[in-house]
């Protein structure tokens, strides 16, 4: 090695050792890490020009706010996964210009289905997309470091950083989701003892997997492999069209939420009927942000669970009669949920959880793991689909000389869920996108879905 690198090296070693290290254990989160597909994008459509020195400046200025930005993961002897913020290596920006406007919905299905290295990070990265006067933000992050309301956060964050509204500042690490943060048992009494029985026979007969960089690229493969492309679309519903919509949502007692989830399930039920028992099957994660005392700070973190929920709609009443049934239900699974109760893979030894996606595609093969992948990862859908709706965006869409045009987002794309729907209101007007495995359904099917959507929310 010659004398300019060694110097190299030290300075940098020197400037790495002089960055605040701090040390986060993964929880609940760790199902997310050995997935082959479990990445959020979210894009910003804004009216301006951000470029990449612009981008990389405001990063820097954020990592003591948002801490889990410039993170890498670590296994200990046991398996237990951490966040950790030392010798990281810088953010990956890449920029492009389009000629097509759709053009950044391709990059977007490409995020998707290019591997994130956790194992060196940084679990984020970024694109910068140029059509005219318009800068499309995307940001592709890992699950496990993330979910939709800390994207949008994080995008509004990196706006007002380069608009110098926002100076660096120092943030609270994410709290760690167990016991003694809930303040209560995870899981039911049974569920408990029979996990403690499963941990101690995979223990017992010690079947020695270890996730590794190695395996995490050889199971990414096999699964794209399998499987044809992720696919994505995205588009809007305008501003008076928004507005009559959740003006009449207000008239007939429901949510827009739940009027969101009517017009896509009756779509899908008049599209493609339901002759599949996963078709009557909807999807929704929760916000537990607000379901903690205090409640969590909206930093770049993975605070979300889900619920299924089964619908009996018809298309033989009215939309709002339906509407009016599904917002009930929706309500009395929510009410009834007990949500610590969910937190059950907490208690899963982690290195037979991170063996199951690997036993489901063939690269490892054991008793116990076969067991658990077959009833965590179903050969069928759990749901037909699935939304995530963000509601209306609580910050100013004018940052400095930027403005939000359009958020859309979360997209998520995951192999037990046929259609996976956003919705993000900014600006009077609701902004969709769908994300889905081109295999699974065939592209005409989308679109049929797509319009009969708009003409059930424009009725």
């Amino acid at each position: 090695m010659n004398t300019l690198q060694l110097n190299r090296d030290k300075v940098e070693k020197e400037r790495l050792d002089q960055e605040p290290f701090f040390k986060r254990e993964l929880t609940f989160e760790r199902i997310c890490l050995s997935r082959p597909m479990n990445y959020v994008v979210m894009t910003f459509k804004v009216i301006g020009t951000i470029t990449s020195v612009q981008l990389k400046q405001a990063l820097s200025k954020l990592t003591q706010k948002h801490f889990f930005l410039k993170t890498k993961i670590v296994l200990d002897e046991d398996g237990i996964a951490y966040l950790i913020s030392e010798y990281t290596p810088d953010f990956q920006i890449s920029s492009l210009e389009i000629y097509d406007e759709s053009g950044w919905m391709k990059e977007v299905e490409k995020y998707h289905m290019s591997l994130i290295e956790v194992f060196s990070g940084p679990l984020i990265r970024f694109c910068l997309i140029y059509f005219q006067n318009i800068t499309y933000l995307v940001i592709n992050s890992h699950h496990s470091i993330s979910d939709g309301i800390s994207l949008l956060n994080l995008g509004k964050d990196i706006l007002k950083a380069i608009s110098n509204e926002i100076e660096s500042s120092k943030g609270l690490i994410p709290p760690i989701i167990d016991e003694k943060f809930i303040g209560k048992k995870f899981g039911t009494p049974i569920n408990r003892f029979l996990l403690k029985i499963i941990n101690r026979l995979w223990k017992w007969h010690n079947p020695r997997f270890r996730l590794t960089a190695e395996k995490l690229r050889e199971l990414h493969s096999k699964y794209w492999e399998m499987n044809s492309r992720c696919k994505f679309y995205a588009w809007d519903l305008n501003m008076s069209q928004t507005a009559e919509f959740t003006k009449r949502c207000k008239q007939e007692h429901v949510t827009v939420h739940s009027g969101l989830a009517t017009a896509l399930l009756l779509a899908q039920l008049k599209v493609m009927g339901d002759l599949k028992p996963y078709f009557r099957l909807f999807h929704m994660p929760i916000n537990l942000r607000n379901k903690f005392n205090p409640p969590i700070s909206e930093v770049l973190s993975f605070f979300a669970l889900s619920i299924i929920i089964s619908h009996k709609l018809s298309l033989n009443r009215s939309f709002w009669e339906n509407a009016r049934s599904l917002h009930a239900l929706i309500r009395k699974h929510m009410a009834s949920t007990k949500f610590w109760k969910l937190f059950t893979v907490n208690l899963f030894d982690p290195n037979l959880l991170d063996s199951i996606y690997f036993q489901r595609y063939g690269l490892f093969h054991d008793k116990l793991s076969k067991i658990l992948a077959q009833k965590m990862i179903p050969d069928d859908m759990v749901a037909s689909l699935a939304l995530t709706n963000l509601g209306l965006v609580k910050f100013d869409s004018e940052i400095g000389h930027f403005k939000i045009d359009a958020v859309y987002g979360p997209s998520v794309y995951v192999d037990i869920l046929e259609k996976i729907f956003s919705v993000c209101t900014i600006n009077g007007k609701m902004c969709f996108t769908l994300t889905f495995e081109e295999k699974g359904i065939a592209n005409d099917t989308i679109i049929s879905i797509i319009n009969n959507i708009m003409d059930f929310l424009t009725e």
